[in-house]
């Protein structure tokens, strides 16, 4: 089992939607995704020769951030008003892989952002595509874990983590405000919730900057 983070004590950020939400906070648990449905084919293809050159037949994965709150992210990755972006303490989640059972190969590292020169064929260059991503992506500060498999029928794999691994989790931007009270009431209703800090991100609506530019 591979941990690699330069974060180390740090947070990572996932941007996801409530249905996912939901069911972290119901089941207590991470779940790693099949990569065949990302829109970025430049990461997809990248993987498949992975799985290719290292005798993997299946690969699941789940992405964070270290970037802190950004336009592109709520845009691309929380699935528009109803998105959310989870908070996480990093050494928290690395505790929970750690205690995975028999998962030697499940990976969690950052990702590496490089040219199109910099990228090689060598064996250690070829363990590292799972965790390659374009220079111009880099902005985005990824993490991955992901855990390849010799099985060829896909099945997601789950993390078991608990609540007091959750710092925080905002809110869309884009949610209507009337929805907001609603949201948070209901997730707070759920067993164990009661006491998550929920908030309303102030992305595009944050009172401070506006107020500042109205000041004569």
């Amino acid at each position: 089992m591979n941990i690699i983070n330069s974060q180390r004590g740090k947070l990572l950020f996932r941007y996801t939607n409530l249905p996912s939400l939901f069911d972290i906070l119901l089941n207590r648990r991470l779940t790693l995704l099949g990569y065949q449905n990302w829109k970025d084919k430049n990461d997809t293809k990248l993987i498949d020769r992975y799985l290719e050159v290292s005798g993997y037949a299946s690969m699941t994965a789940l992405c964070f951030t270290h970037e802190s709150e950004t336009y592109h992210h709520w845009s691309t990755f929380s699935g528009g008003d109803f998105g959310v972006r989870i908070t996480f303490f990093w050494q928290k989640l690395v505790d929970a892989v750690d205690m995975l059972p028999n998962e030697e190969n499940v990976r969690f590292e950052d990702v590496m952002y490089r040219k199109i020169r910099e990228v090689s064929e060598s064996a250690s260059a070829i363990r590292e595509l799972p965790f390659i991503k374009r220079h111009p992506y880099r902005y985005e500060k990824e993490v991955r874990i992901i855990r390849p498999s010799k099985e060829s029928v896909f099945e997601n794999f789950h993390i078991s983590i608990g609540l007091d691994s959750i710092d925080r989790i905002s809110l869309s931007p884009y949610m209507p405000k009337n929805l907001v009270i609603t949201t948070k009431g209901l997730i707070k209703s759920l067993d164990g919730c009661s006491k998550l800090n929920i908030v309303h991100s102030k992305l595009i609506e944050y009172d401070a900057w506006i107020n500042r530019g109205l000041k004569e």
